[in-house]
């Protein structure tokens, strides 16, 4: 057993050892030398995620994939008003909420997009045709929020600065957007994956509880959606503004759509509490 101690942004500024580290926690070392890849993990909730490798992995239930990229160059293809032939564009970060995409809202009007093979990077259109989740690609990894996801309509193009998860077979994307928000996907993801890009195949790595989330989380995140975009309708802030607080009928909402996931990860009361008081460290964002 060796001792680890965490240095987390949001304690940079008042840092001063010993009290100072933001988290200090024991791990078990055996594990570092039975990776064929050289790589460890180092969290705290390392016995969690190691009773979570019977689950499935999102990449088995969901197409992911980096969205297109336009030239440097390029200054005829991305348009504020539309053109025919144009297909509905996103290129920019700030549109994108926990369960909702602020397309149209406010100062976010919706771009157009000229689309076809004189694009540096343009993808298989399937990834675009369907209704899928956008997560963002990148994300400042000094909070342990790393993920922020929403559904987007079919037939919306979205830049590189987006994954899109595309479901397969019967997945819901609302069940994908439930996943990606919660507490659980956010602590896994900022325990294996502490780069600023928010990597593919890390991402496609993600557990997946192999029975599924139970119907009734759809029309929960379709109420977030609503209510989140209710909410921003006549505001500018920029995507990860913490001064913004949820209103209490998103915050119960989405409490009720974290606790239909823990419960499809099978996880006990004990592990629940322990995800929730390390994600509380860091602000959610909303």
């Amino acid at each position: 057993m060796v001792t680890v101690r965490e240095l987390r942004a949001r304690d940079l500024h008042h840092f001063h050892p010993p009290r100072g580290f933001s988290l200090t926690y024991s791990v078990d070392s055996s594990d570092w030398s039975k990776t064929d890849e050289q790589t460890f993990l180092i969290s705290p909730l390392a016995d969690i995620w190691k009773s979570l490798r019977g689950c499935t992995t999102l990449g088995a239930v969901a197409k992911i994939r980096n969205g297109l990229q336009v030239k440097t160059a390029d200054t005829t293809s991305v348009s504020e008003r539309r053109r025919a032939g144009d297909v509905p564009y996103i290129d920019r970060l700030d549109v994108l909420r926990p369960f909702a995409l602020l397309v149209g809202e406010g100062a976010r009007p919706t771009k157009w997009l000229r689309y076809g093979p004189h694009l540096h990077r343009a993808r298989d259109v399937s990834m675009f045709a369907g209704r899928k989740v956008l997560v963002n690609a990148t994300r400042n990894p000094g909070s342990a929020w790393r993920l922020i996801a929403a559904v987007a309509p079919a037939g919306l193009y979205f830049s590189d600065r987006f994954h899109g998860l595309m479901p397969k077979d019967h997945i819901a994307p609302e069940h994908l957007a439930a996943v990606l928000n919660s507490p659980i996907a956010n602590a896994w993801f900022d325990g294996h994956c502490r780069s600023r890009k928010v990597v593919l195949s890390i991402l496609s790595n993600m557990p997946w509880p192999t029975s599924g989330l139970p119907a009734q989380v759809t029309p929960l995140v379709r109420q977030i959606e609503q209510a989140v975009r209710t909410k921003w309708a006549r505001e500018s802030n920029t995507l990860f503004d913490d001064r913004v607080v949820d209103t209490p009928n998103v915050s119960e909402l989405r409490s009720a759509v974290d606790n239909l996931v823990f419960e499809a990860y099978g996880l006990s009361p004990r592990d629940i509490a322990h995800i929730a008081k390390l994600m509380s460290l860091d602000r959610r964002p909303s």
